[in-house]
Formats: structure tokens, sequence, C-alpha cells
């Protein structure tokens, strides 16, 4: 268990950095604070190193931080707490000052920026700049998803319950009011499971089991009236689909659109 936390941080910590070499200079930086800083600036900025390694970078807790955050992506932004540029600033700055001559300190800070330019990734660097997207509204959220609230709130449901996939990340965020019959738990066990590995887990119920195979795996083997019924069941008062074949198959039920947004359908349980 532990090596594969170990291995699971090294991948996710990889993936935050993106290989950027610039990274390097925060051992290289603390060092640096503990050699020449002072009493007090030795204390701070170990004693923050020694909560990062005893929070973000403990294997022994990532699966509880897993557990709490529930995907993965979402461990990176743990990372965010690294003080990796204040770090290396206050490093410089000592680095830069210990020299009594200005030509001394002058070249002092011509190697400090060297190292951090020529470790660091260019922003603008051709294929790796993203293109820039303008948000399309105030809300900073894709108008689909603006258009998908005004639907399933159209009927004036008090927090209703709602079957959705992935988008339930985005969607939550932005309509906490609604509520996704499936969990981040579960949509983490169906992204690490196949559909007869996911149906062999202890947990869920049948009615559960056959919701996520249709809506999740696409088995549409399961007669309509099954699905329906468990949709019943599982008091749900909408399915939002973004697939042809799901809206196929959804038409075989006593259930009807109630409307869409772009590539979204919103269909009503009877």
């Amino acid at each position: 268990m532990v090596t594969e936390m170990l291995r699971f941080l090294a991948e996710s910590f990889y993936t935050y950095t993106g290989g950027n070499k610039i990274w390097l200079l925060y051992p290289v930086a603390q060092i640096v604070i503990f050699l020449f800083g002072k009493k007090e600036d030795k204390k701070l900025f170990a004693g923050v190193w020694i909560l990062e390694a005893l929070t973000i970078f403990n294997p022994l807790l990532i699966k509880l931080f897993l557990e709490l955050f529930g995907f993965g992506n979402r461990y990176l932004r743990l990372f965010w707490m690294v003080l990796l540029f204040v770090t290396v600033a206050y490093a410089v700055n000592l680095v830069i000052f210990r020299w009594k001559k200005p030509i001394c300190r002058f070249a002092a800070g011509a190697v400090c920026v060297a190292l951090i330019v020529g470790l660091g990734n260019p922003v603008f660097w051709g294929k790796d700049v993203y293109p820039y997207i303008p948000a399309e509204n105030e809300y900073f959220t894709e108008t689909d998803l603006l258009g998908l609230a005004s639907i399933l709130h159209s009927e004036g449901k008090e927090k209703p319950r709602v079957l959705y996939g992935r988008i339930m990340l985005s969607y939550c965020q932005f309509d906490p009011a609604v509520r996704s019959v499936i969990s981040r738990k579960t949509l983490l066990d169906l992204e690490s499971h196949t559909m007869e590995d996911f149906l062999n887990l202890d947990g869920y119920t049948d009615t559960m089991k056959n919701i996520c195979r249709v809506y999740y795996y696409g088995d549409y083997s399961i007669p309509t009236d099954t699905f329906y019924k468990c949709v019943r069941k599982a008091k749900l008062n909408y399915v939002v689909s973004a697939s042809a074949e799901l809206d196929a198959y959804l038409q075989g039920t006593k259930m009807t659109i109630l409307g869409t947004s772009g590539k979204y359908s919103v269909w009503k349980v009877l």
C-alpha cells in the first residue's frame, strides 16, 4: 500500500509540475535558508517544510485525502500550498545581499536569474501555449450548464434528485441545490472499475447497480421497464443525457423530455 501511494504521489507531483525543472530550486532554496538565514526564518521555513512532509507529501495520509476529496486529480490542488516562489525568492535575497560589493551582488543576482529562467518553462513557448478562451458569461460557467440549471429548476422542485455523470463535478460547484444520486465516491468506483468488477463491489444496491449499468456503462440490454423501476425506486426526478444512444433508450421508458441545453437533454421521471 505504501509503495502504491508513493508511486501515486510521484506521478501526481510530476503531473502538477509538468516536469518543470524549476522545482529543483525548492530544496536548494531550503538549504540556502538553513545555511544563511536568520534563526527565526530558519524555524519558519523548516516548520513549513515539515508540515508539508507530514501532510500532502505523506504517503500514509494520501488514502485519507482521496476519500475526502474524491478524485486523484483533485489531490493536485493540495500542491498549491507548497511555498515554492516565496521560498526561492527569500533564498535569492539571502544570496544577493550576502555580498557587500555591488558588483558581487549584481553577479549573484544574475546567476540566480539565469537559473530561474533556465530551469523554468516559459509561459509563451510555441506549442505549450494554450489558446485563450474568453468566459462565455458572467458566471464563468459553460452556457450549456446554465441552460441545464434553468431546466432542472423550471418546475420549482426544491433540491431535485438528478442522475448525471461526470458533469456533476462542474455543475455542483455552480448549483449546489441539485442532489446527485451518484456520489463522488460512486463516480470514482465507476471510473476505476470495469462493469463486471463494479457489479461485484459491496456497498451498492441492485437498484444502483442497474442504474449504473445503463447510464454509465451503456449496457442497454437491461429492459427499459427494469431501468425505469430502478429510477423510480431511487426517487429520481430527472435524468440528464448527453448521448443519442441513451436518448433512444430512454424513449422506451415512461419518461419525457423536459428540455434541452446544448448537448444535454433532461428527461423527467413521471
